[in-house]
């Protein structure tokens, strides 16, 4: 079932990274969420994304975290090893690692009934 049917997506579009303006990313995700008013927003990142949304869990105002965490990782993701999602994983209490099988470093696009079925476990 699309995320859609369950839940209010909001997606933010972040400035091209190194090219004016320059922003530092987490920062200004930060900015966008205050000015759109979200008061508890789930943070699912690909890649990049993935990068800024962990960073944004783990500094202030969110310290440390204390949501539900699910962490989906492509098996064979070739680009960034699986390894550290099992890093992420250790690195926060209560997390689940969702190893996602025969999908990649896009798996998000490969696998993308299994990435909506590990979010939905948020819920």
């Amino acid at each position: 079932m699309p995320l859609v049917t369950r839940c209010i997506v909001t997606v933010a579009v972040l400035p091209p990274i190194g090219k004016p303006p320059r922003v530092a990313p987490t920062l200004h995700s930060f900015d966008v969420i205050e000015a759109l008013g979200l008061a508890r927003p789930h943070l699912v990142g690909h890649s990049m994304g993935g990068m800024i949304a962990a960073e944004m869990a783990a500094v202030a105002p969110l310290y440390r975290i204390r949501a539900r965490t699910v962490i989906v990782w492509g098996e064979d993701d070739r680009m960034i090893p699986p390894v550290y999602g099992e890093a992420f994983r250790r690195g926060v209490a209560g997390t689940e690692l969702v190893m996602v099988p025969a999908a990649g470093h896009m798996v998000i696009v490969e696998k993308a009934e299994s990435v909506v079925a590990a979010l939905a476990r948020l819920d």
